[in-house]
């Protein structure tokens, strides 16, 4: 956007603080029909959303009320969300909380993660903001207050939360990962060096049978324990079922397919992931 305008030569202001009152009189005078944001992550205050003519508006990558906050994409992901969007609403002095104007659905699929996920939520905002905006400025639009009793939040991501518990099933680590990948990843440790796991699948207990005794032994087996060696890559004991790790980032080296894994680290059976001391004693 800044370099748009710089080569259209319209007035760019990058103010260190929205509350000096020299920003506040700047906007002012430019009499302004609309504040438009996206991914900003930082508090407006209240007498700049009314300058505009037609109001102060956010684009915000859920179908609120659901997942209010900071960390939408990702909360929805790792929640095992089947369904997201991407919300044009009112902004207010509450986070999230204005009058909706118009909204985009679509499904989440399995092999969704925050990266993909985001892509999707960009170009359905382009679609939405194309559709709305004209409307807006006619007034042909009726906003829908938001039903609060409906409400979900998605506070920022904690440093604890991108550790993998490996005693969780494995349905809920698979969507840690997902919600987690590409950035910041969902860690874990392997012969005591930290790792990102980026991408891994679900294999169920029941039915499994090419990893023969070796189930008979699964209740035994700690979890994060390697207890089968695919062509994908390895075969992850959790507290219910099993997790093929599929995509990996070893400390201080790029990302590997989990059959390069393999291959690069001489990763045997037994062999185990672990989980950070600290976070979860």
């Amino acid at each position: 956007m800044k370099k748009w305008g710089i080569e259209h030569l319209l007035p760019v202001l990058e103010p260190v603080d929205l509350k000096s009152f020299e920003f506040f009189e700047r906007l002012k005078e430019k009499e302004s029909d609309l504040i438009f944001s996206a991914a900003y992550g930082s508090y407006i205050p209240t007498e700049i959303l009314h300058l505009p003519k037609f109001g102060s508006i956010n684009l915000h990558p859920s179908l609120l009320p659901l997942y209010r906050g900071a960390a939408p994409v990702q909360r929805a992901l790792m929640s095992g969300a089947r369904e997201s969007g991407i919300t044009l609403a009112y902004m207010t002095e509450k986070w999230d909380q204005g009058e909706i104007l118009a909204q985009k659905s679509f499904p989440v699929l399995e092999e969704d993660d925050s990266g993909t996920l985001l892509e999707k939520l960009a170009e359905a905002g382009v679609f939405l903001l194309d559709q709305t905006l004209p409307k807006l400025f006619r007034k042909e639009i009726v906003p829908v207050p938001q039903d609060d009793s409906k409400a979900t939040y998605a506070p920022a991501l904690k440093k604890e939360e991108t550790w993998i518990q490996w005693g969780k099933p494995a349905e809920k680590i698979h969507n840690q990962i997902r919600g987690l990948s590409p950035d910041p990843g969902a860690r874990t440790l392997f012969q005591g060096k930290q790792i990102k796991i980026l991408k891994a699948g679900v294999l169920e207990e029941k039915g499994l049978t090419e990893f023969g005794v070796r189930l008979a032994l699964l209740p035994q087996m700690q979890p994060g324990t390697i207890i089968g060696i695919e062509p994908e890559g390895p075969v992850v004991v959790c507290g219910k079922d099993l997790l093929l790790i599929l995509k990996i980032q070893p400390e201080s080296r790029g990302i590997l397919s989990g059959r390069d894994f393999l291959n690069g680290y001489r990763v045997q059976i037994l062999q185990q992931f672990e989980m950070e001391k600290g976070f979860f004693e």
